[in-house]
Protein backbone atom coordinates (compact mmCIF):
# COMPACT_ATOMS: atom_id res chain seq x y z
CA UNK A 1 0.00 0.00 0.00
CA UNK A 2 1.13 3.48 -0.34
CA UNK A 3 0.73 6.28 1.81
CA UNK A 4 -0.47 9.88 -0.14
CA UNK A 5 3.69 10.70 0.12
CA UNK A 6 4.29 7.53 -2.34
CA UNK A 7 5.92 5.53 0.25
CA UNK A 8 5.14 2.00 1.18
CA UNK A 9 3.49 1.20 3.98
CA UNK A 10 3.08 -1.46 6.15
CA UNK A 11 -0.97 -2.36 6.09
CA UNK A 12 -1.11 -5.46 8.45
CA UNK A 13 0.14 -8.43 9.31
CA UNK A 14 1.12 -10.77 5.97
CA UNK A 15 0.72 -14.67 6.66
CA UNK A 16 4.21 -16.25 7.90
CA UNK A 17 6.07 -13.12 8.55
CA UNK A 18 7.74 -12.86 11.72
CA UNK A 19 4.90 -13.00 14.20
CA UNK A 20 2.98 -9.84 13.56
CA UNK A 21 1.14 -9.23 16.64
CA UNK A 22 -0.52 -5.97 17.51
CA UNK A 23 2.50 -3.98 17.43
CA UNK A 24 2.75 -4.28 13.76
CA UNK A 25 -1.19 -4.21 12.68
CA UNK A 26 -2.51 -1.25 10.77
CA UNK A 27 -2.95 1.26 13.38
CA UNK A 28 1.05 1.61 13.62
CA UNK A 29 1.61 1.77 9.99
CA UNK A 30 5.69 2.18 9.46
CA UNK A 31 6.91 2.80 5.92
CA UNK A 32 10.07 0.86 4.68
CA UNK A 33 12.06 3.50 4.00
CA UNK A 34 12.70 4.43 7.94
CA UNK A 35 12.74 0.52 8.67
CA UNK A 36 16.43 0.82 7.27
CA UNK A 37 17.34 2.92 10.47
CA UNK A 38 16.29 0.82 13.77
CA UNK A 39 16.66 3.99 16.18
CA UNK A 40 14.05 5.76 13.85
CA UNK A 41 11.95 2.73 13.90
CA UNK A 42 12.09 2.46 17.12
CA UNK A 43 11.00 5.96 17.98
CA UNK A 44 7.94 5.53 15.51
CA UNK A 45 6.47 2.18 17.17
CA UNK A 46 5.97 3.86 20.63
CA UNK A 47 7.19 5.31 23.87
CA UNK A 48 10.58 4.34 24.96
CA UNK A 49 10.74 1.78 21.54
CA UNK A 50 8.88 -1.02 24.01
CA UNK A 51 6.71 -2.64 20.94
CA UNK A 52 10.42 -2.43 18.97
CA UNK A 53 11.76 -4.15 21.85
CA UNK A 54 9.18 -6.95 21.38
CA UNK A 55 9.84 -7.48 17.63
CA UNK A 56 13.52 -7.23 18.45
CA UNK A 57 12.84 -10.32 21.50
CA UNK A 58 10.29 -12.15 19.26
CA UNK A 59 13.11 -12.00 16.30
CA UNK A 60 15.90 -12.97 18.44
CA UNK A 61 13.38 -16.66 19.45
CA UNK A 62 12.46 -17.54 16.24
CA UNK A 63 16.46 -17.22 14.99
CA UNK A 64 17.40 -19.36 17.96
CA UNK A 65 14.83 -21.79 17.28
CA UNK A 66 15.54 -21.76 13.58
CA UNK A 67 19.05 -22.69 14.12
CA UNK A 68 18.40 -25.00 16.88
CA UNK A 69 16.14 -26.98 14.23
CA UNK A 70 19.09 -26.38 11.19
CA UNK A 71 21.46 -27.63 13.77
CA UNK A 72 19.55 -31.20 13.47
CA UNK A 73 19.46 -30.74 9.93
CA UNK A 74 22.63 -30.55 9.29
CA UNK A 75 23.44 -33.73 11.62
CA UNK A 76 20.96 -35.44 9.03
CA UNK A 77 23.16 -33.89 6.15
CA UNK A 78 26.14 -36.00 7.55
CA UNK A 79 24.86 -39.40 6.29
CA UNK A 80 23.03 -38.03 3.16
CA UNK A 81 24.96 -35.10 1.78
CA UNK A 82 22.60 -34.88 -1.37
CA UNK A 83 19.21 -34.38 0.78
CA UNK A 84 17.84 -31.70 -0.86
CA UNK A 85 14.73 -30.61 1.08
CA UNK A 86 17.24 -30.80 4.24
CA UNK A 87 19.18 -27.96 2.74
CA UNK A 88 16.02 -26.48 1.68
CA UNK A 89 14.92 -26.47 5.59
CA UNK A 90 18.42 -24.75 6.49
CA UNK A 91 18.30 -22.19 3.22
CA UNK A 92 14.78 -21.39 4.57
CA UNK A 93 15.60 -20.71 7.94
CA UNK A 94 18.91 -18.43 6.78
CA UNK A 95 17.24 -16.51 4.56
CA UNK A 96 14.46 -15.58 6.95
CA UNK A 97 16.72 -14.46 9.69
CA UNK A 98 18.49 -12.52 6.58
CA UNK A 99 15.22 -10.93 5.80
CA UNK A 100 14.24 -9.94 9.12
CA UNK A 101 17.80 -8.25 9.43
CA UNK A 102 16.71 -6.27 6.83
CA UNK A 103 13.61 -5.38 8.35
CA UNK A 104 15.60 -4.32 11.62
CA UNK A 105 18.22 -2.84 10.54
CA UNK A 106 20.69 -5.24 11.32
CA UNK A 107 23.30 -4.97 8.76
CA UNK A 108 26.37 -7.13 10.11
CA UNK A 109 23.93 -9.75 10.18
CA UNK A 110 21.68 -9.40 7.07
CA UNK A 111 25.81 -9.73 5.40
CA UNK A 112 26.48 -12.92 6.94
CA UNK A 113 23.66 -14.69 6.18
CA UNK A 114 23.40 -13.17 2.74
CA UNK A 115 26.42 -14.99 1.99
CA UNK A 116 25.79 -18.04 3.66
CA UNK A 117 22.26 -17.61 1.79
CA UNK A 118 24.32 -18.28 -1.28
CA UNK A 119 26.28 -21.00 -0.49
CA UNK A 120 23.61 -22.75 0.43
CA UNK A 121 21.39 -21.93 -2.56
CA UNK A 122 24.43 -23.62 -4.43
CA UNK A 123 24.70 -27.05 -2.77
CA UNK A 124 20.62 -27.47 -2.66
CA UNK A 125 20.46 -26.70 -6.28
CA UNK A 126 23.82 -28.82 -6.87
CA UNK A 127 26.13 -26.03 -8.59
CA UNK A 128 28.21 -27.27 -5.11
CA UNK A 129 28.85 -30.14 -2.69
CA UNK A 130 28.81 -30.51 0.90
CA UNK A 131 32.64 -31.58 1.12
CA UNK A 132 34.73 -30.69 4.50
CA UNK A 133 35.32 -27.18 3.22
CA UNK A 134 31.64 -26.22 2.71
CA UNK A 135 30.78 -27.77 6.29
CA UNK A 136 33.42 -26.30 7.67
CA UNK A 137 31.98 -22.62 6.21
CA UNK A 138 28.47 -23.55 7.43
CA UNK A 139 29.83 -24.31 11.12
CA UNK A 140 31.42 -20.54 11.00
CA UNK A 141 28.70 -19.41 9.62
CA UNK A 142 26.13 -20.42 12.54
CA UNK A 143 28.80 -19.64 14.70
CA UNK A 144 28.87 -16.03 13.54
CA UNK A 145 24.82 -15.82 13.35
CA UNK A 146 24.76 -16.97 16.44
CA UNK A 147 27.54 -14.94 18.39
CA UNK A 148 26.15 -11.99 16.50
CA UNK A 149 22.53 -12.60 17.71
CA UNK A 150 24.04 -13.06 21.24
CA UNK A 151 25.49 -9.28 21.15
CA UNK A 152 21.97 -8.27 19.93
CA UNK A 153 20.04 -9.85 22.77
CA UNK A 154 22.47 -7.53 25.23
CA UNK A 155 22.61 -4.53 23.55
CA UNK A 156 21.06 -4.46 20.74
CA UNK A 157 23.77 -3.98 18.79
CA UNK A 158 25.66 -6.32 16.12
CA UNK A 159 28.77 -5.94 18.14
CA UNK A 160 32.26 -5.32 16.61
CA UNK A 161 33.14 -8.76 15.61
CA UNK A 162 34.80 -9.09 12.31
CA UNK A 163 33.63 -12.14 9.99
CA UNK A 164 34.96 -11.54 6.59
CA UNK A 165 37.13 -14.04 5.16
Amino acid sequence: MRSRSGLRVFDGPKKNSLRTTPHLQAGNALSYKTLTDCRVVRRTCGKNGTEMDEIIEDFLKESEEGLEAVKAEMAELETNPGDTARLTKVCRCVHTIKGTCGFLGYDKLETVTKVGEELLVRLRDGKAHLNPESRAALGELFVAVRGILGHIRTSQQEGSGDYTM
